[in-house]
């Protein structure tokens, strides 16, 4: 079976965000990754939904919701803190994507850099250590479709 982004790269922008080198995985048909992102406000032009490489691994995501749950902490602040996702790239994280593969894919699979939480206020760090998923060229950008597969959710994350 052909791998959708068989010729997709690493550049050394996207590695800079992982604590340790990540691992190339291969992504079977049916696997699924999840996003949170921010609606569009007067502020903020939102985040794209599939041309963004950026995704949340399925392990990672029950990792978050497991620890959220545990601890009594929203689902957002235990992944903001765990992705070092900082406020100028996501700031409310209030919409989360589910979207599940068709055909495979590679993935760059590693712990997220420690971050502070804004550009502005580098007094809170974002510890990182999570895993994230760089997964490119699922979709052009602005694109509502992939042919590498297909949303299953798109709503609130609560």
């Amino acid at each position: 079976m052909k791998i959708h982004n068989a010729s997709a790269t690493l550049g050394p922008d996207a590695l800079a965000t992982f604590a340790t080198p990540p691992r190339r995985e291969l992504l079977p048909p049916g696997a699924r990754l999840y996003r949170f992102g921010t609606i569009v406000n007067p502020t903020f032009k939102g985040n794209e939904v599939l041309s963004s490489p950026w995704w949340i691994p399925e392990t990672t995501y029950r990792q978050i919701t497991k620890t959220a749950h545990r601890t009594g902490k929203p689902v957002i602040d235990v992944a903001r803190a765990g992705l070092a996702v900082t406020t100028g790239w996501n700031p409310n994280m209030d919409w989360l994507t589910v979207f599940e593969l068709k055909v495979p894919a590679y993935a760059w699979i590693g712990p997220a850099r420690p971050q502070p939480l804004s550009g502005t206020d580098r007094s809170v760090l974002l510890l990182g250590h999570l895993d994230q998923a760089y997964v490119p060229d699922l979709a052009p950008s602005g694109a509502m479709a992939s042919a590498a597969g297909m949303i299953l959710y798109s709503g609130s994350p609560f």
